[in-house]
């Protein structure tokens, strides 16, 4: 495929419970040689970027490798002339340009031709675990002209065909991207996030073994373990809502209060 996701980075200040959390539920392990910052589930990263001032915390953006950003940048100065690209520092291989999409949903970009590149961007380096991200949701106003963006400009093709509803479902090949109408009234008897990314999906080689591997964790290291959610009506609209996705079986929330929609390999 043109391009793959690669990564989704997290804002927050407690990048060592997040460590723990992903690392022990999801079995996802230290990449980049950065300790906290970044784990890997043998395809795509997750960075834990430390917030800083002005940034909200929670799921913040994602990440595309691509073949060659130069037929990015054509593709979007023919059909998308509103679609910028920003240069990044060079000490990032795998964020060398930041962009966004016609709703400004930003992402970052990384070409397949720099050569610093180690871990997961590696060439030959996809070796998918047991437990993995399939697929990544977004919440956006006008879904079906993003979904002719990434389309057009990133060769996203189809999941599964369109059924007329508000969700589309776009794959890389390996990952689930799945881009759904915002409306306020989705919100109704519960907070009210702004359109954004939504949550994470996994898959898992087993949900009872995924369950009592929380059980395990919220036991022996609860400052890692999801945190009460004290506003029932909240908690029960909000999980009400992420319980439409289709793929999902059960779900929860990391330590941060990033969604996550678990289900077993099928």
């Amino acid at each position: 495929m043109f391009a793959q996701l690669k990564h989704v980075a997290i804002q927050s200040d407690i990048a060592d419970d997040l460590h723990r959390f992903y690392a022990d539920l999801f079995h996802m392990e230290s990449f980049r040689g950065e300790g906290s910052g970044a784990l890997s589930d043998g395809n795509i990263g997750l960075n834990f970027n430390r917030r800083s001032p002005g940034r909200q915390a929670g799921l913040d953006h994602f990440g595309f490798d691509v073949e060659d950003v130069d037929v990015v940048r054509s593709r979007l100065k023919k059909s998308f002339p509103s679609v910028e690209l920003l240069q990044r520092p060079p000490t990032r291989p795998y964020a060398a340009l930041g962009s966004h999409d016609p709703d400004g949903n930003y992402f970052d970009l990384s070409n397949t031709k720099e050569k610093d590149r180690r871990g997961i961007y590696s060439e030959d380096a996809k070796q998918l675990h047991d437990r993995r991200i399939h697929h990544l949701a977004l919440r956006t106003m006008h879904p079906a002209e993003v979904v002719k963006y990434y389309m057009d400009v990133y060769e996203l093709q189809w999941a599964r065909e369109p059924d007329g509803g508000p969700t589309y479902h776009l794959t890389d090949g390996t990952t689930h991207f799945m881009i759904t109408q915002w409306s306020i009234n989705d919100f109704e008897g519960g907070g009210i996030a702004r359109p954004a990314l939504d949550h994470i999906g996994f898959e898992v080689e087993s949900l009872d073994a995924f369950k009592a591997d929380l059980e395990k964790l919220i036991d022996e290291h609860p400052e890692a373990a999801p945190k009460a959610w004290t506003k029932k009506d909240e908690r029960e609209a909000r999980l009400g809502l992420l319980d439409k996705c289709p793929h999902g079986e059960f779900q929860l929330w990391d330590p941060n209060g990033v969604l996550l929609d678990v289900f077993e390999s099928r």
